[in-house]
C-alpha cells in the first residue's frame, strides 16, 4: 500500500477527517457567513448560507455582530462542559477546521475567507521561497512576522505584508465601522494589523476590559459595528498544560463568563434583534504522548537533503528539498518514520 492509499484509506475509514466534506460547514463557510452579514461582496456557499439563517434567528437587519474567536476551543472541550455550562448550551453547529488545522493557518482563512493553498500561510513556520533574498533561502514564523533563524523582522529584510499575506483581509470589505480587540501583547503586531485593515484596532489587558470596550462601541453606535474579539487564552493555556487539564477548564470557565457578561450588558443596551455574538474556535487541540513525538535535531543527515530545515507544523512537517535528492530523502525518511507518518508529494496532497 502506498502512502497515498493509506491516507486515502484513514479517510475513508474516518481516522482522519477530510477538511472538505459536503455534509459539515467549515470554517471557510463561516467566515463568508459573517462577511455576508456584515455587507462584504461575497457568494456565500450553501452552508454559509445555513449559518448565516442560524445567526439571523429571523431578524432582517443585524445593526451589530460580535465575532469572538476564542483560540483552540475544540469540540473535545464544549462536550467536557456541564450541560448548562454557557457555551455548551449555546451551541448551534460543528465547524471543520482546514488542513493543517493549526493557528497560523486557520486564523487567516477566517480572516480572507480562503484555504491555506489560496491565502499562502500554511503552518506556524512558512518557507517564503520566491520572497527569500538571493543569499538567504527564508523561513519565516509568520505570525510574528520574523525570521525563524534569527528573529529578524521580516520588514527589515524587506518582506511586505502584502507579499507575505497575497490574499486580503475581508474585514475591510464590510459595511459599517470595525472595532477589533486584541491581547496588548499582540494588538500593534503586523499580523494584527493585517486582519483589522482600516478598522479601529483596541489592545487589552483583560477579557473585562475587552467586554467593556466593545459594549461601549455599541452602546454609543450610530451605524453598523463589526467587532472582532481574539481570546488566545484556552489555546495557551492547553499548550501550557496539556488538553483537558484543571488549568484549561478553570481558563474556559473565565472565557465563557466574559462572554455570557457580554451578552447581558449588550442586552441592557440594545433590542436583542439587532445584535448577536458569535463564537467559534479556529482548531482543537489534542495531547500527544511523549512516546508518539519524534525528533530532528542540527546535523541529522535528514536535514542535508534540504534547502532549509523543517517547515509547517510539527505534525504536517514540509519538506523543501535540494534539487536532485528527493529520492535519497524519500527512502532515509520512510526508513525512519515511515510506520508513523505518510510521505506525499505537493501533487499528491492535491489529489
Amino acid at each position: 500500500m502506498t502512502d497515498l492509499d493509506r491516507v486515502q484509506a484513514a479517510l475513508n475509514d474516518g481516522v482522519l477527517l477530510h477538511p472538505i466534506d459536503p455534509n459539515v460547514p467549515s470554517s471557510v463557510d463561516l467566515a463568508l457567513a459573517l462577511g455576508t452579514l456584515a455587507g462584504a461582496p461575497s457568494t456565500p456557499t450553501p452552508h454559509a448560507k445555513s449559518i448565516m439563517a442560524q445567526v439571523a434567528l429571523g431578524a432582517t437587519t443585524l445593526e451589530h455582530l460580535v465575532f469572538v474567536l476564542v483560540d483552540g476551543l475544540g469540540c473535545n472541550l464544549i462536550e467536557a462542559l456541564p450541560k448548562d455550562a454557557f457555551l455548551r448550551r449555546h451551541t448551534v453547529a460543528e465547524l471543520r477546521p482546514v488542513f493543517p488545522s493549526t493557528t497560523a493557518a486557520a486564523l487567516t482563512s477566517i480572516a480572507t475567507a480562503s484555504w491555506p493553498a489560496q491565502h499562502a500561510v500554511p503552518g506556524w513556520f512558512t518557507h517564503l521561497a520566491d520572497l527569500s533574498p538571493a543569499d538567504r533561502p527564508l523561513t519565516a514564523t509568520i505570525l510574528p512576522f520574523i525570521d525563524r533563524h534569527d528573529g529578524t523582522s521580516l520588514t527589515e529584510l524587506g518582506i511586505s505584508p502584502q507579499a507575505a499575506f497575497p490574499q486580503p483581509a475581508r474585514l475591510d470589505a464590510i459595511a459599517g465601522t470595525l472595532y477589533t480587540s486584541h491581547p496588548e501583547s499582540i494588538a500593534g503586531s503586523v499580523y494584527t494589523a493585517y486582519q483589522c485593515g482600516n478598522g479601529v484596532c483596541q489592545g487589552y489587558d483583560s477579557l473585562a476590559q475587552a467586554v467593556a470596550g466593545i459594549t461601549g462601541w455599541v452602546a454609543a453606535a450610530h451605524e453598523p459595528t463589526y467587532h472582532y474579539l481574539y481570546i488566545p487564552d484556552v489555546d495557551a493555556a492547553e499548550h501550557r498544560h496539556g488538553h483537558g487539564t484543571p488549568e484549561v477548564r478553570d481558563t474556559l470557565t473565565t472565557v465563557q463568563a466574559a462572554i455570557a457578561r457580554l451578552a447581558e450588558q449588550l442586552t441592557e443596551h440594545r433590542p436583542a434583534q439587532d445584535w448577536r455574538i458569535v463564537v467559534s474556535a479556529d482548531h482543537g487541540v489534542m495531547t500527544i504522548d511523549d512516546e508518539q513525538k519524534h525528533s530532528v535535531l542540527p546535523g541529522d543527515p535528514l536535514l542535508e537533503e534540504l534547502v532549509v530545515p523543517f517547515s509547517g507544523e510539527p505534525r504536517v512537517p514540509m519538506f523543501h528539498l535540494r534539487p536532485g535528492r528527493a529520492e535519497a530523502f524519500t527512502e532515509q525518511f520512510r526508513e525512519r518514520f515511515g510506520e508513523d507518518f505518510a510521505l506525499l508529494s505537493i501533487d499528491q496532497v492535491e489529489q
